[in-house]
């Protein structure tokens, strides 16, 4: 996933031990039934999480 996001201008993205339930199931509704849409919201959100702290380090 990160290899994805980095090579189409995306920061590195951590998901956090407080989402992995969140994230498994999104990735399994994704896998299992194609509906991608929970995935591609979580993985959003986690993404601009992502900016806000390299913005904040950058100052």
């Amino acid at each position: 996933m990160n290899l994805i996001l980095l090579r189409n201008g995306y920061p590195l993205t951590v998901i956090r031990n407080t989402d992995r339930v969140d994230y498994m199931s999104a990735l399994e509704k994704a896998s299992t039934i194609g509906n991608t849409d929970d995935f591609v919201e979580f993985i959003a959100q986690a993404v601009d999480r992502s900016f806000d702290t390299y913005l904040y380090l950058i100052g």
